[in-house]
């Protein structure tokens, strides 16, 4: 369903957030505004009360000092119990209120995000039953779309990761090797390097192949293994270009099962040493494969290597976990270079602070953006400020997502090591077990069947 896909969650979470923000400016911009008036009238009031107790000490000759205090002190007092009872918050009348949309919007997005900044709140009844329904529904749905996104984006950072960081580290480990191999290594050495090193696998074999040319060409007329090793070298060479993730032939499920075993990379180095003429390795390939690679035949094994392959190839990126703390801490600093140049009051420190309590979901509110209104216009800082929570939480869960799957990675290695959990290797003969048990059940289900109804057909005869 569209709604619960990427676009649409996104798109309710962000409508989600418009609405409350007209909902709650409909229902506390007035009230602030009639508050604000009240509190001049009661200032005027006690203005013009010290007037005319002036003018009356004044005339009378009375101290003017004593006559006003006792008004004074009225007027505080009254202040306090107005303040207690209404929450006011002392600003002026002309002065532009904090519940503006843009205020409005960064109250109803601290609300589903659980942050809550506390700079303002609502003041009304009214108010504060629509904040607990809004949060009521505002939080699980935001919870759902930003798991959705923090997953997605996890999954584009590992696409990212593996074909740019490693896949640069990867070529020019291949190009070193390749490097290497036209420097005149011999047979005997590229088959070692080969058999060592699995990545200069077809490097090693591309060198071999041009050894064996060049003694056929000082020798004149090439012996026919020669021929044969030259002619193999080039088709390896070939097939490895044609390869997708730039020539990784580790588990290629398109051409790797055309090489018995499957796609064991210990059956594609048997598979290279026999291709260039090693016949003892050969031998000893062909005799391990048909033990340790045996040949899929039901649909079930072909399900359960499909899985496997899968499994080593399309979820092998590992994000360490200090790339994930990485990211986080430069979304921290670029948050915070943004807002020390926005707020005049606010150094480096303060907005490394705000950005690392607002990722994190404590938001104590004691520094917001656009509480002074100075450089920028409070409502553009406020929703700026929306937009950088609402992806910074997406980018938070990403983090997260990449060092649990790091750390559930870690612990697992530990406890195959120790012994606690299984092998990859052990659950792999585990699962072909319960395959092939099952397909003799079932056999044995069948041939059962089949003669109790040639029994029921020689009894009806």
């Amino acid at each position: 369903m569209f709604i619960f896909s990427h676009v649409g969650l996104t798109g309710c979470v962000v409508g989600y957030s418009i609405l409350g923000g007209w909902i709650f400016k409909g229902i506390e911009a007035p009230y602030e505004r009639e508050l604000r008036r009240q509190a001049g009238e009661i200032r005027e009031k006690y203005t013009l009360k010290i007037v005319k107790v002036s003018e009356e000490a004044l005339r009378d000759g009375q101290n003017l000092s004593n006559a006003s205090a006792d008004l004074v002190q009225e007027f505080e007092e009254e202040i306090v119990r107005f303040t207690d009872a209404t929450g006011w918050d002392g600003s002026e009348e002309e002065e532009e209120v904090k519940w503006s949309y843009s205020g409005a919007l960064l109250y109803s997005v601290t609300v589903i995000t659980t942050i809550g900044y506390g700079h303002i709140a609502p003041k009304t009844k009214w108010g504060r039953i629509i904040t607990m329904i809004y949060a009521i529904f505002g939080i699980p749905l935001t919870i759902l779309c930003l798991s959705i996104i923090g997953s997605s984006m996890a999954s584009v950072f590992k696409f990212v990761y593996k074909n740019i960081c490693l896949g640069c580290y990867r070529q020019c480990r291949r190009f070193r090797a390749y490097l290497d191999s036209d420097e005149g290594i011999p047979l005997d050495a590229a088959t070692a390097a080969a058999a060592a090193v699995p990545n200069v696998l077809v490097a090693a074999g591309v060198a071999a192949a041009a050894e064996e040319a060049n003694i056929a060409a000082k020798t004149g007329l090439p012996s026919e293994k020669q021929t044969v090793d030259l002619q193999k070298g080039q088709e390896i060479w070939a097939v490895h270009r044609t390869w997708p993730n730039g020539g990784d032939y580790r588990r290629n499920s398109s051409y790797m099962r055309s090489i018995p075993g499957r796609g064991d990379e210990e059956c594609l180095e048997r598979a290279y040493l026999a291709a260039i003429g090693n016949n003892e390795d050969e031998e000893i390939g062909t005799r391990e494969q048909n033990e340790e690679c045996d040949v899929v035949n039901s649909p079930s094994e072909i399900e359960l290597e499909d899985s496997i392959c899968e499994k080593r190839n399309g979820d092998v990126v590992r994000v360490p976990v200090f790339v994930s703390l990485l990211v986080f801490a430069a979304y921290i600093f670029l948050g915070a270079v943004l807002f020390s140049l926005w707020e005049k009051d606010w150094d480096y420190l303060v907005g490394s602070y705000f950005c690392f309590i607002t990722l994190s979901t404590i938001g104590f509110g004691d520094v917001v953006p656009g509480s002074t209104g100075d450089s920028w216009a409070s409502a553009k800082k406020q929703a700026l400020c929306s937009i950088y929570l609402l992806f910074g939480m997406a980018m938070t869960v990403m983090c997260i997502k990449l060092m649990q799957q790091e750390v559930r990675s870690i612990f697992t290695n530990l406890g195959r090591k120790i012994g606690l959990i299984e092998t990859e290797d052990e659950e792999i003969k585990r699962k072909r077990k319960e395959i092939k048990l099952k397909e003799v059940k079932e056999n044995v289900s069948e041939t059962q069947n089949y003669d109790k109804t040639s029994d029921t057909v020689v009894s009806l005869q």
